[in-house]
C-alpha cells in the first residue's frame, strides 16, 4: 500500500512521470489505488495537534506536515515501512514500524 502523499513525494524521482511511478510501483506488487479516506484527515488533524504541542514545549523536532498526514493514513493499516522510523515514533507511537 502507497499512501497517496507517499506518492507525491515520489514525483521528483520519476522526473514527474506518473506513468513510470505507478508502473514501478505496481511492478513492486503496491497497491497505489487506496483513497485518502475522511478517517485519514481527522487522524491527521489530531496528530499535527499533538506534534505542533509537543514541539512548542521543544520536545520534538519540527516535522513537515507530510509526514503527518502519512503516520495518519498508516495508522488506519496498523503499519508503515520506512527508513525514517524515529520520526514516525514521534508523530504516532502506536504505529507498527517496519525499517527496511
Amino acid at each position: 500500500m502507497v499512501c497517496p502523499i507517499t506518492f507525491v513525494e515520489l514525483g521528483p524521482a520519476f522526473y514527474g512521470d506518473d506513468i513510470a511511478a505507478e508502473a514501478f510501483l505496481l511492478q513492486a506488487n503496491l497497491d497505489i489505488a487506496e483513497p485518502w479516506l475522511q478517517t485519514d484527515t481527522v487522524e491527521a488533524h489530531r496528530l499535527w495537534n499533538v506534534h505542533q504541542v509537543r514541539r512548542r514545549q521543544s520536545k520534538f523536532p519540527k516535522r513537515p506536515v507530510a509526514d503527518v498526514m502519512i503516520a495518519a493514513f498508516a495508522l488506519r493499516f496498523q503499519g508503515i515501512v520506512t527508513r525514517n522510523a524515529a520520526d514516525f515514533r514521534n508523530i504516532a507511537p502506536s504505529l507498527t514500524l517496519i525499517e527496511p
